[in-house]
């Protein structure tokens, strides 16, 4: 495998689906958007960082032509296990700086949750638009936190320099990126939200179960000192912060036409 700096998610297989799966209306929302804009192209699309297949599957169940790739091979497995035990479409194990196929094989790529895990990110996207065929699409959800969740995560990080992002978060950079590798302009597809309500204690939590890959670089004494002034910072800036409060979490896609 290439030498890289990509977060292999292999402990997060039996939790993965638990902690980000969205629930199915939502979920249906997002398969009709981005089957709608898949729909315009003419063959496979490849999806790096398959992982369990939370947006392949549903994808390939619509007909969508798919194939997939991830550091993980746990997580592909998990993603075998739910397609009755049978690879359901093209499956390989490979890092997204290095992708095994050879130029313009697919009709479009699509990243989801995994541009800010690669300090090399730039590599992964030029390795897409090179996969890709001319005329084809490169779809990219950043993902991030949003509202409470987000308040209370950069004040974690603060905490805990180590567990900051260290890949991409922003879409600037990345639109730039691709209009020097003469794509067009981004396209926003219709936006689905999650109607999340959350207490704001309760996005402790996520840190205090080390379920998130930004606390995988912490010891424990390091990530239980961040969630303690953490969790002092909470009860200072809310009244009543165990009561819980709408904070939808949008879902954005951004389309390249290559």
């Amino acid at each position: 495998m290439p030498d890289s700096e990509s977060i292999v998610f292999d402990r997060a297989a039996a939790f993965y689906d638990e902690t980000r799966g969205l629930p199915a209306d939502v979920q249906r929302e997002v398969t009709r958007v981005l089957a709608a804009e898949l729909s315009a192209v003419d063959g496979r699309c490849l999806e790096v960082g398959v992982g369990t297949g939370r947006m392949a599957l549903p994808l390939h169940q619509q007909g969508v032509p798919m194939a997939g790739c991830d550091l993980s091979i746990p997580m592909m497995q998990r993603l075998i296990d739910k397609a009755d035990g049978a690879m359901p479409f093209p499956l390989a194990q490979a890092d997204g700086t290095r992708l095994p196929y050879r130029d313009g094989v697919f009709g479009a790529a699509m990243v989801v949750h995994v541009l800010h895990l690669i300090r090399e990110w730039p590599d992964v996207v030029r390795e897409m638009v090179r996969v890709v065929r001319r005329g084809g699409r490169l779809l990219v959800n950043l993902g991030g936190a949003h509202g409470i969740n987000r308040a209370i995560t950069d004040k974690f990080r603060e905490y805990a320099p180590a567990a900051r992002r260290i890949g991409l978060t922003e879409p600037g950079p990345l639109d730039e990126l691709m209009a020097s590798l003469g794509a067009g302009p981004a396209r926003l597809l219709e936006r689905v939200e999650i109607p999340e309500t959350i207490a704001p204690v309760d996005c402790l939590e996520r840190f205090e179960s080390n379920q998130y890959s930004g606390t995988w670089r912490l010891t424990d004494e390091e990530r239980n000192r961040a969630v303690e002034l953490t969790r002092q910072w909470v009860h200072e800036h809310w009244d009543d912060p165990e009561v819980a409060r709408p904070d939808p979490v949008p879902i954005d896609f951004r389309s390249y036409n290559l």
